[in-house]
């Protein structure tokens, strides 16, 4: 075949698959079942061998056999204590949310020229990478951006407003219930940074106000209910106290050593004592490592504020916690965050006041039964054996749901109790899948 002709050939077959097409493209689409294809996104990259096979399934039932919650607030991405919420989360199976009031919009930078508002999405991925690895079930956020370094607190209330900041923080305590409120800062020249300072007392203040229903009542019209948590505690400062004056690094001034309860209104003069110590480098054999080495894994991932960090070594490792206010008995000196607090599943029913609900207490009993049948039956080679504790475990939860729902128990604990059985619910799916 000449080149014409082999030309005019391949022009008509063309000519030819357009027409065709176009005539294709002008009929009505065809009905066909719809299947939903797997996801393009490769989700291995976000799915930890922590949170899946055997040690999955031994942490999803320390979370059934608690209902300890706690929210930890600080300023910015990386100013939590990872190990903390580690070992929260991982070893005593507390529900924890974590409150960041910015994105570190304002902050450095030393892996890419992304800067302000890109620099905040970029800060914003990184933190829900490291929150996988703490266990962190809900990330929060508020309306204050992070506006460049602040030396002092009074310059970030300026720039934020008081009552907006205190606002957002409230109502992410009543939103999450915590029975403990934590932070990283005190609210003092100790914290450095304006923004941790102003995260510090909000962290207190809102422990005082969340219960208070006159407290910003717009958001109790808009379906919130008050809560109020139990205890607060924020992190014993690192500041080094020289002749009772220590050093702000910040405003590059000495300043004399005390601390401000904002829940009392009291002065703490000196450094404020340690009420309790987490052991942070406890090894934990379903993980394979320390929390503390786990949690820095994550924190590692904040890349853009260090690089990567470094790797923790094997060995003890803790964090020293004061402790600024309680609303139940507690001593000077605890073992636990949660001492004195009823963390047990039938202590659901302590959120109805007595004889309101005489049904609550018993069904809780036998749910909580359930769950520490199945963690002593547990065996990681028969996973599958637990399976009927489980489902029994999920329906008698949706069985007390829905009497809770039914029955006359006023407004406010009938909020509280559902509020806890739903969690317990979606707890039991999570260890069943």
């Amino acid at each position: 075949m000449n080149s014409r002709k082999f030309q005019t050939s391949l022009l008509m077959i063309l000519m030819a698959g357009l027409t065709a097409w176009v005539h294709v493209r002008r009929q009505p689409p065809a009905i066909r079942p719809v299947t939903l294809a797997r996801p393009r996104v490769r989700t291995h990259r976000f799915r930890l061998p922590y949170n899946a096979g055997a040690a999955g399934l031994q942490q999803a039932l320390r979370a059934l056999d608690t209902r300890a919650s706690a929210l930890f607030i600080v300023a910015h991405p990386d100013d939590e204590d990872g190990g903390l919420l580690t070992w929260l989360s991982r070893h005593l199976g507390a529900r924890v949310d974590l409150l960041t009031l910015n994105r570190g919009e304002g902050g450095q930078n030393v892996m890419s020229r992304d800067y302000w508002d890109r620099l905040g999405l970029v800060r914003t991925q990184e933190l829900l990478a490291a929150d996988r690895y703490y266990g962190v079930h809900r990330q929060y956020w508020s309306r204050v951006i992070d506006f460049g370094f602040s030396k002092t607190k009074a310059g970030s209330l300026q720039q934020w407003g008081r009552n907006r900041v205190l606002g957002d923080v409230v109502r992410v305590v009543r939103l999450t219930h915590p029975m403990i409120i934590l932070s990283s800062f005190v609210g003092g020249p100790s914290d450095g940074h304006g923004n941790h300072q102003v995260s510090g007392e909000m962290a207190q203040l809102a422990f005082k106000d969340a219960g208070d229903p006159k407290m910003f009542p717009n958001q109790i019209r808009a379906g919130l209910k008050p809560w109020t948590p139990l205890k607060m505690y924020a992190r014993v400062p690192f500041a080094r106290i020289v002749h009772g004056r220590m050093f702000d690094y910040a405003t590059r001034h000495w300043r004399p050593a005390r601390f401000r309860n904002y829940i009392t209104g009291r002065w703490i003069q000196g450094k404020p004592s340690a009420t309790l110590s987490i052991p942070e480098g406890q090894y934990d054999p379903w993980l394979g490592e320390s929390y503390v080495q786990l949690a820095r894994t994550g924190w590692g991932l904040q890349k853009t504020q260090n690089g990567g960090g470094f790797i923790v070594l094997p060995g003890p490792v803790s964090s020293r916690y004061h402790r600024y206010a309680s609303r139940v008995p507690a001593p000077a000196h605890e073992s636990s965050f949660f001492q004195g607090i009823n963390v047990t599943l039938p202590g659901i029913a302590d959120l109805a006041a007595r004889g309101q609900a005489p049904f609550l207490r018993p069904a809780l009993v036998r749910i909580s039964h359930l769950v520490a049948t199945a963690m002593r039956q547990y065996r990681p080679g028969r996973p599958e054996a637990i399976a009927p504790l489980l489902a029994d475990g999920l329906r008698q939860t949706k069985a007390l749901i829905a009497q809770t729902r039914a029955s006359g128990l006023a407004s406010l604990p009938k909020y509280n109790v559902l509020y806890e059985l739903r969690i317990k619910r979606a707890q039991f799916n999570d260890a069943l899948l």
